[in-house]
């Protein structure tokens, strides 16, 4: 019973952002739940942050099976979202979870600091697969889900700035970045993207995988971007050793 009723509460505060009843995103007892709690959490972080409900154009890197994507294609009714993902299998699940939608467009590559190739190695829990290895400690750190299984893949490799200049990008409303420890090299690819489009910022900072000073060098790279910190957001400690910090999101405005 209290169980149902904390899957509930996010799903009320998404319809009350979103301004009526939302059905699809009603918490199930079905193997895809998961989903649709991810989708209503995001749904009221873009609210808190909060980002313009007008906002044109959002930018998802790293989106994963697409729960975010589909969040801010609800609550930015006008936008268009950028999901770019490296994973194939992935992509596809995006695709396949969101459905026909023409202002979704979905980019199967990695964001990095040059264009080119890179691996993919996949873990157990595909949101913990990534670019880079962890290293022993932040796998211990990142527990059993962040295990790699072995499986590799080799995937494009583009920067931002080459796809805002492609693409012809003039206003980024939101960028979001979730790339388990790539962070770095998407942001020193991004350098002009950042100064000239952006307005704001939401980037999972992985201590686990970055390690304390890499992380807070990162986010003094972003700063001197003409970005202000304004909060840490989902905080998540670890299951082992004392419970320790292993990453948490940094959410940025433009000064």
């Amino acid at each position: 019973m209290l169980e149902s009723v904390r899957k509930l509460k996010p799903w009320v505060r998404a319809c009350q952002v979103l301004g009526g009843v939302h059905w699809d995103s009603f918490p199930t007892a079905s193997k895809e739940s998961w989903k649709r709690e991810h989708f209503n959490g995001f749904v009221s972080k873009l609210a808190r942050l909060p980002v313009p409900r007008n906002a044109r154009c959002v930018v998802d890197v790293g989106a994963n099976v697409g729960t975010f994507a589909a969040a801010a294609l609800s609550y930015c009714p006008q936008s268009t979202v950028w999901a770019i993902e490296p994973s194939a299998a992935t992509c596809a699940e995006i695709k396949r979870f969101i459905g026909s939608e023409p202002r979704l467009k979905v980019l199967q590559c990695a964001v990095g600091d040059k264009p080119g190739t890179a691996e993919l190695r996949h873990a157990e829990n595909p949101f913990s697969s990534s670019l880079n290895a962890a290293g022993d400690r932040g796998g211990d750190l990142l527990g059993p889900s962040a295990r790699l299984t072995g499986v590799t893949e080799q995937v494009g490799v583009i920067t931002l700035d080459q796809w805002a200049e492609e693409n012809k990008i003039e206003s980024i409303d939101l960028l979001k970045i979730d790339v388990e420890g790539f962070e770095p090299q998407v942001i020193a690819g991004a350098k002009q993207t950042l100064q000239r489009a952006t307005r704001q910022i939401i980037i999972e900072i992985s201590l686990a995988r970055l390690g304390f000073d890499r992380a807070l060098d990162l986010l003094k790279q972003i700063e001197s971007c003409s970005f202000t910190l304004l909060n840490l957001d989902d905080i998540t400690r670890s299951a082992v050793d004392s419970g320790p910090c292993i990453q948490f999101d940094a959410w940025f405005q433009r000064r």
